[in-house]
């Protein structure tokens, strides 16, 4: 990030930059470092958080094994207004982050899985099995909330109740 917020600076110091310019700096800074696939570029990501109001709510549904999970996404209200389906319009590029109980590292925030804008379901696969927990949004890198499956926030509250300082 700090590098192609660098050059973005260095190029336009004194003159007018556009939006997209800064998505394409920071782009070419992110595929340089590899925290970015190759195919996806800044302004796909960003035009998905600036260009709607709102913000996502990421579902995490294990299955009975636990080594696998659906994940869906929808938008986030307080508060749903009566028959208000709207919620099916909103859809962003989501970086899921995660770790599980079996091997916690919260030290990894570089996304395993892009939640593309045009996904409402997806599945994720190689989680640890349904005796240990998982955790997404690592360090809370994301700008979107979590809600999971009860036996899997029965397990984050037992671990919490052992020992806190794991997660």
């Amino acid at each position: 990030f700090r590098k192609g917020l660098s050059t973005y600076l260095n190029t336009f110091k004194y003159g007018n930059a556009e939006q997209d310019d800064l998505w394409e700096h920071l782009t070419q800074a992110a595929h340089q470092d590899g925290t970015l696939p190759l195919d996806l570029t800044v302004k796909t990501i960003m035009d998905t958080w600036t260009l709607q109001m709102g913000y996502p709510v990421i579902t995490v549904e294990r299955s009975p094994d636990g080594t696998s999970a659906s994940v869906s996404q929808e938008r986030f209200l307080m508060v749903a207004k009566p028959n208000s389906n709207n919620s099916e319009e909103y859809k962003w590029w989501v970086p899921l982050t995660y770790t599980g109980g079996d091997d916690p590292n919260f030290n990894e925030t570089r996304a395993k899985v892009w939640m593309k804008d045009t996904e409402t379901l997806i599945t994720i696969q190689s989680l640890p099995t349904k005796d240990h927990w998982v955790i997404f949004n690592l360090q809370e890198t994301g700008f979107y909330r979590v809600n999971y499956d009860n036996h899997n926030w029965n397990l984050l509250i037992q671990q919490l109740l052992t020992d806190h300082t794991v997660i």
